[in-house]
């Protein structure tokens, strides 16, 4: 017998019913926020490690342990990095990802009904202002 987790039958602590099941939309413009967030952190984290990889060149230069590293070449890459198109559009999806969001819990708090704030949703496939 599997002990009883009392967590698996509640949402925010009280029972779930086929009525208190969330609302798709909402469930859906956080997993897109998340989704856009995710891939905004996955070109961040290679533009740190290469940041990474040019304070150890910088440092080994400056001790003159290796002569032919160019820290000046890997902090420009990173810089291009981040002025690339790809970062752009990484920043600009996720923080609309995010206001979506947003909006839609902000309208469902004040309203009580949710919104697709604007966007096409996936569930009702609608412009819903």
């Amino acid at each position: 017998m599997y002990p009883s987790h009392s967590w698996l039958n509640s949402s925010r602590g009280s029972p779930i019913t086929p009525i208190s099941y969330p609302d798709p939309h909402g469930l859906l413009t956080t997993r897109d926020a998340h989704e856009a967030l995710a891939i905004l952190q996955k070109l961040v984290d290679s533009a740190e490690e290469k940041i990474r990889l040019a304070e150890r060149e910088t440092v080994a230069v400056a001790i003159g342990l290796r002569e032919g590293d160019n820290p000046l070449r890997t902090l420009r890459a990173i810089a291009e990095t981040l002025k690339s198109p790809d970062f752009e559009t990484a920043v600009s999806v996720a923080r609309e990802k995010m206001q979506v969001a947003v909006d839609w819990d902000l309208n469902l708090n004040n309203s009580g009904v949710g919104s697709c704030a604007g966007v096409t949703c996936k569930v009702c496939l609608s412009n819903v202002l």
